[in-house]
């Protein structure tokens, strides 16, 4: 072993053998400020670790730590108070590396999130973090995306606390709106996970805008094994956001909610507003009145098509995307200026000209070049909606979507207030407020007892399943953990298994154990 002293730094050098990790070095820092951090952060290299002093401490940061590397940061209990910013921002593109955040605690007033995770980096880990009533989001994904990326950032999000008081999501999943040009692909390593977190409101209510977890922009998501007190998981549907697609494909399974306030709001914990995925194995507490419960485990809505007919929705402008798209489309759900080609809220928005609350652009040429209008993505008869739960993927010649072509699956969903019962029915989902767009046995199967083949989602051994089946209807194999849909008359095919539990980034390598954050081996640097 070599020390070396040079001025403010203390120099480790020692080899290590055995270790995947044996080039990696570990950045120590002095105390737990930002500026520490930074520098730290700027003299590593791809791969290695930045951490904060062993005996951990505090700090507030005024400015973010970013960074454009695949580090691991590992706060080593350095509890930072964000002053009006962000408190990490990471953006991840080498592939061959696994970057990881972990054992922070962040409070105080952020700027979009705490954590910011942006690139194409398919391994990252967001862990052991503490997050404490925040003024925003405590976490981001894929928010910004990368200039002319092909992927997007995958990985997990586990083991957090998150205490929320903010009217943001906790967690926000963003993605590529040309991920719609792809196939679902459950079950599979390409998307986010969030599991094993704890996340919890303090807001006295459990209203449907208490997102723990979002997806939008064509995002995949992942949550399951979450526990969630007067939080829901919601879904955006195209155009619910400035830019933004609806999200791609979610599971959403094996999640226990709580819910301890008196609500008459809480509608439901679970949404289908747009994409399309497998709701299984969640307690969700039901009560009608919304008193220690929700009405519903499922609420179906299609936003623009809710509130189109007030000519102001109160949501988005237009939604490009800031890298090439091959969808990009343009609304005007507030309204179309009378001479400025734009969307629009206010007259204020259009140079001072008329903001028509009930125009639309005229053509697709008055969106901009290259962007498409709201009214034309559509399919002529409105029905299917573009993105909406249960289409298919977007034609690559037509950009069209064929409806009920891939619908969700829900089964073995509990209600907690009620003796764990299965919840079934209009107390599954609510999709009133879907007029024809959202129904049972077209866009989403829900389990039913007795199971015939005919309609909905079956659940038992594979041995027991019928014989017959009318196509797209599902069976969950209990003791293959597997589901089957009827893909033609009478014909079963294996349709979805859920991905390994835990996720094997919990466990690569030693470095991403679920214990705790554990340091590569290689050379270590005090830096202040």
């Amino acid at each position: 072993m070599a020390i070396v002293r040079l001025k403010k730094f203390l120099i480790i050098l020692f080899v290590v053998g055995g270790s995947a990790y044996l080039a990696a070095a570990t950045y120590t820092t002095a105390d737990c400020s930002r500026s520490a951090f930074q520098a730290a952060a700027n003299s590593a290299s791809d791969g290695d670790t930045v951490q904060g002093p062993l005996a951990g401490g505090s700090a507030t940061w005024t400015t973010s730590l970013t960074t454009t590397k695949s580090l691991i940061i590992n706060g080593n209990g350095c509890a930072i108070t964000l002053s009006s910013t962000d408190g990490i921002q990471m953006l991840s593109t080498n592939a061959s590396v696994y970057p990881r955040i972990t054992n922070f605690t962040f409070g105080g007033k952020d700027g979009q999130a705490a954590v910011r995770i942006d690139g194409s980096n398919p391994h990252f880990r967001v862990d052991h973090n503490t997050f404490a009533d925040l003024s925003v989001r405590s976490i981001v994904i894929n928010y910004g995306g990368v200039v002319g990326s092909a992927t997007q950032a995958y990985g997990v999000i586990d083991h957090n606390t998150i205490h929320n008081v903010s009217g943001y999501a906790a967690i926000n999943v963003y993605g590529h709106n040309d991920t719609w040009f792809s196939d679902t692909n459950y079950g599979t390593s390409s998307a986010v996970y969030v599991e094993d977190n704890t996340i919890t409101w303090a807001s006295g209510t459990a209203s449907p805008s208490q997102t723990a977890v979002d997806c939008e922009h064509g995002g995949r998501v992942v949550v399951r094994f979450n526990t969630i007190t007067d939080g829901t998981i919601g879904l955006h549907d195209t155009g619910s956001s400035p830019k933004s697609r609806s999200c791609r494909i979610f599971e959403r399974y094996n999640n226990t909610f709580h819910n301890d306030v008196n609500d008459s709001n809480a509608d439901s914990v679970l949404s289908y507003r747009g994409g399309t995925g497998m709701d299984f194995n969640n307690s969700i507490p039901i009560n009608g009145s919304g008193n220690h419960g929700w009405a519903h485990a499922i609420g179906a809505e299609i936003k623009r098509l809710t509130c189109v007919s007030t000519g102001q929705c109160g949501e988005p402008m237009d939604f490009g995307v800031q890298y090439p798209d091959p969808h990009a489309v343009c609304s005007s759900f507030r309204g179309w200026c009378s001479v400025v080609n734009g969307s629009c809220d206010s007259s204020s928005d259009c140079g001072g000209n008329t903001c028509n609350l009930t125009t639309s652009p005229p053509n697709d040429a008055a969106c901009g070049t290259g962007y498409r209008g709201i009214t034309n993505i559509d399919s002529p008869t409105g029905y299917p909606a573009r993105d909406q739960t249960g289409v298919s993927k977007d034609d690559p010649a037509t950009n069209t979507q064929t409806a009920a072509a891939s619908p969700a699956y829900s089964w073995n969903n509990i209600d907690s207030n009620n003796g764990n019962a299965l919840i079934t029915g209009t107390t599954m989902v609510d999709y009133s407020g879907t007029g024809s767009y959202i129904l049972p046995n077209r866009e989403f199967y829900l389990q039913v007892l007795p199971f015939t083949g005919a309609t909905g989602v079956g659940v038992g051994l594979l041995s027991a399943r019928p014989s017959s089946c009318t196509p797209r209807v599902g069976y969950w194999a209990t003791d293959e953990s597997k589901l089957y849909v009827c893909t033609a008359t009478n014909a079963w095919t294996a349709y979805y298994t859920p991905y390994t539990y835990p996720h094997p980034l919990q466990g690569a390598g030693g470095l991403q154990g679920a214990g705790g954050p554990t340091a590569p081996t290689g050379v270590t640097a005090i830096v202040r």
